[in-house]
């Protein structure tokens, strides 16, 4: 089967291209030509793409005057010069390269023929349903105008923290619509969907549908092991703290995750660690999906993507607090996590083979 899949495949983020490749393995795994269609949200592509000085004084001259689009555009080019030279670029440009196949990139996909011949297009998975991110792009995300030559699937795609405003609700149901077969990663996005009528499964991040031992096939591993890996955006002072307090009562070493990692030493770093302290999603997931030792504090947004997680495999204890007492938290045992993320892997494969057994409607 031919498959194309949307999603943030192109943000230098370790959860999105992880995500993209976990999603693209599955499906080229089960025997199907699946590869991404390389439509890049414009909010997401303008923070990671390489532009002339003319093109972002042009960008910034549609809002200001001369004066002000002159100095954003050198500050801008500037920035993305030092960005763009570093190891860390390098390291995901690569990583996309070799490991995530795409269609020729295409800006509008509703009038292109990017589309022809594909039996399916899987949505998801990530944030593709969150206003906040995907902006003016998101009923793309939703095959807006995609016509009806094949199956519109979506998979574990995700609204952030869950809640669709109310004025939004309309219009966000109206694009459900579109979608033959839909599935979401949270709790709550799936109660908001099924109190508004539409049918709809809760199911896996794509990264959980790879063991670790296929991880592993493409981890770079660091020399380090053993040690206490922080992971965060914004880690208040007081969690780092933390680290370094459960690091003196086990002797062990605090490291943060280096700056320059790409996706593959993103996963050698957290497969040689023997405690996690994170505040992302992805990062509470690998560590789950690895079976290590973790603790995650809640981020200002997006915390109904980890609650869900963690209460669905009864995880929600690993969760911290700038007065909890980590020495006071004991080691966690997978056995019960471990069988509830076999029965959401199993669930999560009989979606997906059904949404692309499918009749065309």
């Amino acid at each position: 089967m031919n498959i194309g899949i949307l999603t943030f495949h192109y943000a230098h983020n370790y959860g999105a291209m992880l995500q993209a490749y976990a999603l693209l393995t599955l499906l080229r795994e089960w025997g199907h030509d699946a590869r991404l269609i390389d439509y890049r949200s414009p909010f997401i592509d303008y923070i990671y793409q390489k532009y002339s000085f003319r093109q972002l004084y042009s960008m910034f001259y549609q809002y200001n005057g001369p004066a002000v689009s002159l100095i954003r555009a050198l500050a801008k080019y500037r920035g993305q010069d030092r960005k763009i030279s570093s190891e860390r670029w390098r390291r995901f440009e690569t990583f996309s390269t070799e490991y995530l196949p795409k269609t020729e990139r295409v800006t509008d996909i509703a009038s292109s023929h990017i589309t022809d011949g594909m039996d399916a297009i899987i949505c998801g998975s990530d944030q593709i349903w969150n206003k906040r991110i995907a902006k003016k792009s998101m009923p793309v995300f939703f095959c807006n105008g995609f016509g009806n030559s094949c199956r519109k699937i979506a998979y574990a795609a995700s609204a952030g923290d869950g809640s669709i405003a109310a004025k939004d609700t309309a219009g966000f149901v109206r694009l459900c619509s579109n979608m033959d077969s839909i599935s979401v990663r949270e709790e709550a996005l799936a109660g908001f969907l099924r109190t508004n009528g539409i049918e709809c499964s809760v199911v896996l991040d794509p990264v959980f549908m790879i063991g670790k031992d296929g991880w592993s096939r493409i981890a770079i591993m660091p020399e380090k092991q053993g040690y206490i890996l922080t992971y965060s955006f914004g880690l208040p002072e007081v969690y780092f703290q933390m680290a370094r307090e459960k690091a003196a009562q086990t002797g062990r070493e605090v490291v943060t995750l280096p700056s320059d990692c790409g996706p593959r030493e993103f996963l050698g770093y957290f497969l040689n660690a023997s405690l996690i302290v994170t505040n992302s999603f992805h990062g509470t997931a690998f560590s789950i999906l690895l079976g290590k030792q973790f603790l995650t504090f809640l981020p200002r947004y997006g915390v109904e993507r980890i609650t869900s997680l963690l209460t669905m495999t009864g995880l929600s204890g690993r969760v911290i607090t700038p007065d909890s007492d980590p020495g006071a938290i004991p080691d966690t045992d997978f056995t019960y996590a471990a069988s509830r993320i076999e029965e959401m892997r199993t669930a999560s494969v009989n979606f997906l083979q059904t949404a692309l057994n499918k009749p065309v409607r």
